[in-house]
């Protein structure tokens, strides 16, 4: 069993009271904790974000899409550069707390989803992107990528 099952298996037995202020909690300190406990200096996070940011705009200067997603969007550091890129924005995050913060950044459609389970039909999406995610992956990354991302792309579609 995956950690993240065990976890999964304990918040479930929570009251939904306590559920709900746990979440809340979790997402409001999303950025607290990567920024203040996290062994990575906060300097570097924001200058990798904004490296990333940079990457978009160069990367996607000349194109529209109609489907993007910021599949692992955590509180949507990207979103708003995305966003002008896409007709239709979708941010998708295991985390609901996460997803509650990142409402705060830009107007999109949210998706609380596991990247084992991507709630989309086969040949939808134009654009994923996805930064800071794969490595907390716990499958087989090719799998996962194979089997759960590529699929939903479209032909023409990239990551």
């Amino acid at each position: 069993m995956y950690s993240w099952d065990y976890l999964y298996l304990e918040v479930k037995k929570m009251k939904p009271d306590y559920k709900k202020k746990l979440v809340e909690e979790t997402g409001q300190r999303y950025n607290e904790i990567i920024f203040e406990q996290d062994y990575i200096p906060k300097e570097v996070y924001i200058h990798q974000i904004n490296l990333r940011n940079n990457i978009i705009n160069q990367s996607l200067s000349t194109k529209k899409f109609e489907y993007a997603v910021d599949l692992g969007c955590g509180t949507g550091f990207h979103l708003k550069t995305l966003s002008k890129y896409a007709t239709t924005l979708i941010a998708c995050d295991r985390s609901f707390g996460a997803l509650k913060e990142s409402k705060k950044r830009v107007k999109c459609e949210y998706i609380v989803c596991d990247i084992n389970k991507l709630p989309f039909k086969p040949n939808t999406i134009d654009f994923i992107w996805i930064a800071g995610v794969l490595h907390h992956v716990p499958d087989d990354l090719e799998q996962v990528i194979g089997n759960n991302i590529s699929p939903v792309l479209k032909k023409k579609g990239f990551y």
